[in-house]
């Protein structure tokens, strides 16, 4: 994820009340806007409901003339500073969407203009549907002439869309969708797809959550000749569409989504400055650990992947302030103290989102990530799901750091010992979903194409030790890192991507 200057966005009206609210994402489409957009704003404005328009630039070379063009018009703009794709120039458009009723469509506005109403009608009247428009209906009007390999592709999207997906949808790519607000939320929320697929992810979302999906027909108004590469653009988005059944297919039924206990946002924080000495040590020798392994050199740019309360992308930050780190964490608490504590840090980008939500980083984008005591919190096709993501992200040549307790050592007792004792908040049961052996860990990693660069396990006594002594705690930690053969009770192994 690049980082984006705050002039990225611009909200005019932002307290106003919308009824309808219009999400276009534009790349390279600057020339289509003057033409095709300014007359569709005339005919906004004649109607009885208020609009709000979002402009979202997709990386242009022509952005800020979009950008400008949104200014001038008075509209909802926002960009990303490189090409990401249709799904994530959504997502980011109805994020600043605010009214009942939530559209998208292309920047040439292809579809007549009483399409538009056709959707608000529909939706005020059952705001709970996901309403799309169907270019195979009988009653539709689209004269494009498709050449024999896109209309080939075509019907073979549509015949795996049916089997495996959602059946009765013929056209699942027709750009013009419309949906209630509570929808939106629920049904962009959960997306993850950055490209043309994000219409079938839509889609099979709405099935999967008994969303109901209304077709209706349409009429062409405007027909600019597609930029789709059949060949290129269809394989992309066939394996988009693994990618949707992966995420969101039966076999991910058990998705964790969270602890089922409330942890403190600063709890990360007070336990590496201020818990009790075996707390403060294990954090401590851990992080530690990773920072070394992440090998940090200038301008790198870093995930810090279930990031709690920021500790560990603190001390990086504060040792390097040329290198660029992301914290994320699906802990809403977590997040807002980050912000807060660490807002002195400005190469430090605090994001609230899932785990196994990683669409909004691009391939290669990362030099290192950090993974600690994560990856046994969620299920095990969760993990595998999110580490083949990280590869994705990773550079050639890129690290993850991935600690986690170690089946295979003392840890299963030490586990129910500190429950017992209430010495942090439960783990078994409540936090831990899944505990990994070494032999586990590594076939995962080896299994999805990482290298094994370094196999530790550490905190074996030397937190323990730290009860009675922080200074014969490090000597023994020293030591621990160096020997292969210790069972210590934090596996902290470090992959490459080859």
């Amino acid at each position: 994820m690049k980082f984006e200057s705050p002039h990225e966005i611009f909200t005019p009206e932002k307290d106003v009340v919308h009824e309808l609210s219009i999400v276009i994402p534009v790349y390279n489409g600057s020339d289509l806007l003057e033409k095709h957009v300014t007359p569709f704003l005339a005919f906004l404005g004649r109607q009885h409901y208020k609009t709000q328009v979002i402009i979202v630039d997709d990386g242009s070379s022509d952005r800020l003339l979009t950008q400008e063009y949104a200014r001038k018009k008075g509209l909802v703009f926002s960009g990303f500073s490189t090409n990401k794709g249709k799904g994530a120039a959504l997502r980011r458009g109805f994020e600043l969407a605010n009214a009942s009723i939530q559209l998208f469509t292309d920047a040439d506005i292809p579809f007549q203009y009483h399409n538009i109403g056709t959707i608000v009608s529909l939706l005020r009247q059952d705001p709970g549907r996901l309403i799309i428009g169907d270019r195979t209906d009988s009653l539709s009007v689209y004269f494009e002439n498709i050449g024999l390999l896109r209309n080939l592709g075509s019907h073979i999207v549509s015949g795996l869309v049916n089997i495996f997906f959602i059946k009765g949808v013929r056209d699942t790519q027709c750009g013009l969708k419309g949906m209630g607000k509570t929808v939106a939320q629920k049904l962009f929320g959960k997306s993850s797809i950055n490209r043309f697929a994000i219409d079938i992810e839509l889609i099979y979302l709405a099935d999967k959550n008994n969303i109901p999906v209304l077709k209706i027909p349409v009429q062409l108004r405007y027909n600019e000749k597609s930029s789709v590469n059949t060949l290129k653009d269809g394989l992309k988005l066939l394996q988009d569409l693994y990618r949707i059944r992966k995420i969101h297919g039966k076999e991910n039924s058990g998705r964790r989504t969270g602890d089922k206990i409330s942890i403190r946002g600063d709890y990360q924080f007070n336990a590496y400055f201020n818990g009790n000495p075996l707390q403060r040590f294990w954090h401590r020798f851990k992080i530690s650990t990773a920072i070394e392994n992440l090998q940090i050199r200038q301008g790198m740019q870093l995930l810090d992947a279930g990031c709690g309360s920021g500790v560990l992308s603190s001390l990086i930050a504060r040792i390097n302030p040329s290198i660029k780190i992301t914290g994320l964490d699906g802990n809403a608490d977590a997040i807002h103290f980050c912000k807060q504590q660490w807002r002195d840090l400005p190469n430090i980008n605090f994001l609230e989102g899932p785990i196994d939500r990683l669409n909004q980083f691009e391939d290669e984008e990362m030099d290192g990530i950090a993974f600690l005591e994560v990856i046994e919190h969620i299920t095990a096709n969760q993990s595998v799901f999110v580490l083949g993501e990280f590869y994705r992200i990773l550079k050639r040549g890129g690290l993850l750091v991935v600690s986690t307790p170690n089946r295979r050592s003392l840890w299963p007792v030490q586990e129910g010992v500190i429950d017992m004792l209430h010495l942090a908040p439960k783990m078994k049961s409540e936090q831990h979903e899944k505990l990994y052996s070494g032999n586990e860990l590594g076939k995962i990693a080896e299994q999805i194409g990482f290298g094994i660069h370094k196999k530790q396990s550490i905190n074996f006594i030397a937190p323990w030790i730290a009860v009675i002594s922080g200074k014969y705690a490090k000597k023994a930690h020293s030591w621990e890192i160096k020997q292969n053969w210790i069972p210590g009770s934090l596996l902290m192994y470090t992959l490459i991507k080859r």
